[in-house]
C-alpha cells in the first residue's frame, strides 16, 4: 500500500532505519523479531515503500556499517546520513514499529517547511530523536561529535536548529520494542 501523493513529498527523501543496537534487554536481534506477517525490520521497510522511497537504508548488521564502531546510536545515524542519496533523512529505528507511515509523511511535510536542520517527533511532553527527519549534509558534524568521543544524540541535536513537531497520536504508538514484554504487549495491539 502507498500513501496518495507521497512521491511528490518524499522524492527528496531516503529513509534510513536504525538497527544497529546490541539489544541487550531483549537479549535477541530486534530487527529480526517477528511481527505481523514479518519482521520489525520488514515492518519498517513497509513504510519506506508506502511513502515511495527508493533509497531505503538499514544502519546496522547487513546495512550500513558504523564509520565509528561502539559509539551508538549517533553513529548509526552518521553512517546513514553519510550513505544518504537525497538532502533529507527520514528516521526510524527499528523498535518503534507502531509509528505510522502518515506521521513520517506529516514530519517529512513539515522538514520541507524549512528553518531547522531535524524536524522530530513529539508527544506527551516527550521528543523523539531517532523518529523524524534530518538533513543528511548533517553527517560532518556528527562526524565531528564522535571524533571528540560524544555519543549522546540529543547533545548533538542542542548544537543544530531542531523543530519539534507535536503528534495527535495516542501514546500507544510511540512503544518502544525493548523487552519480551513490549514485544507481547504490540503484538495484543
Amino acid at each position: 500500500m502507498s500513501l496518495p501523493d507521497a512521491s511528490g513529498v518524499c522524492s527528496r527523501f531516503s529513509f534510513l532505519v536504525l538497527a544497529g543496537g546490541r539489544s541487550s534487554r531483549m537479549g535477541r536481534d530486534k530487527a529480526a523479531l517477528p511481527f505481523g506477517s514479518g519482521t520489525l525490520l520488514s515492518h519498517q521497510m513497509g513504510k519506506a515503500r508506502a511513502l515511495r522511497i527508493g533509497d531505503i537504508l538499514l544502519s546496522g548488521p547487513g546495512g550500513v556499517p558504523d564509520r565509528v564502531p561502539g559509539m551508538g546510536p549517533l553513529a548509526g545515524l552518521h553512517a546513514g546520513l553519510s550513505a544518504a542519496a537525497h538532502p533529507y533523512c527520514i528516521v526510524l529505528p527499528v523498535d518503534a514499529p507502531l509509528v505510522p507511515a502518515e506521521e513520517l509523511l506529516r514530519l517529512a511535510r513539515l522538514h520541507l517547511e524549512g528553518g531547522a536542520a531535524v524536524t522530530l517527533a513529539a508527544h506527551g511532553g516527550k521528543t523523539e530523536p531517532l523518529i523524524g527527519v534530518y538533513d543528511s549534509s548533517l553527517s560532518p558534524l556528527i562526524a565531528a561529535c564522535l571524533q571528540r568521543g560524544e555519543t549522546k544524540v540529543r547533545s548533538f541535536l542542542c548544537s543544530v536548529p531542531v523543530r519539534t513537531a507535536d503528534s495527535s497520536l495516542s501514546e500507544k504508538f510511540w512503544i518502544n520494542v525493548n523487552t519480551p514484554a513490549d514485544l507481547a504487549r504490540i503484538s495484543e495491539l
